[in-house]
């Protein structure tokens, strides 16, 4: 999940400049103000599709709603190889729609896993990590956009690092009597 808020948020981060360099361009059915659109679109829905996600999430278990919600991460950022208004537009509601799922879900499993006493730490553990996310996606868009050496050979570092995380993922992964228990899975 780091990975994929972290790519959200590169993309977060240049999708203003990007989209009115774009509309500059011409056509597309993009204009100078799409980037605020989208972003407006993308929040207005997040926050109307919360009052409607927790029986969704109830009737398909939170796992499969974290999935679903990063689906649609992935989707809206695939949506930008396309640019067509209509499209980002149409793909920003649905990340709205799967980020209620997703950020709802993190919501019910942080509670799940967690005794009364412990989920103000694991709520900080989990609100850091998401934060530092930022710091990682900041950081790679900085080296990447300075270095036209370093995006040439791009996908074999990020293939290092894809390895790297899994490899740490798979070391300190669950038992299953701890993920079906609600109890602290950090000791």
């Amino acid at each position: 999940m780091l990975c994929l808020v972290a790519a959200f948020e590169i993309q977060a981060q240049v999708v203003i400049p990007v989209l009115r360099s774009i509309a500059d361009e011409g056509g597309h059915g993009i204009t100078d103000k799409s980037g605020y659109y989208v972003s407006t679109i993308l929040y207005l829905t997040y926050t109307f599709m919360n009052f409607l996600v927790p029986p969704v999430i109830a009737k398909i278990g939170p796992k499969w709603a974290m999935v679903a919600g990063m689906l649609c991460y992935v989707t809206y950022m695939l949506g930008f190889l396309h640019v067509e208004g209509w499209l980002l537009y149409s793909l920003s509601a649905l990340l709205g729609l799967g980020a209620a799922l997703l950020w709802t879900s993190c919501g019910v499993n942080l509670v799940r896993i967690s005794e009364e006493k412990n989920v103000a730490r694991n709520s900080a553990i989990l609100w850091t990590t998401v934060q530092f996310s930022l710091i990682v996606g900041a950081a790679f868009l900085i080296i990447v956009l300075r270095s036209e050496e370093l995006s040439k050979k791009l996908p074999r570092h990020l293939h290092g690092v894809c390895r790297t995380w899994a490899r740490w993922c798979r070391n300190y992964r669950v038992d299953a009597y701890a993920a079906t228990s609600p109890r602290l899975l950090f000791k």
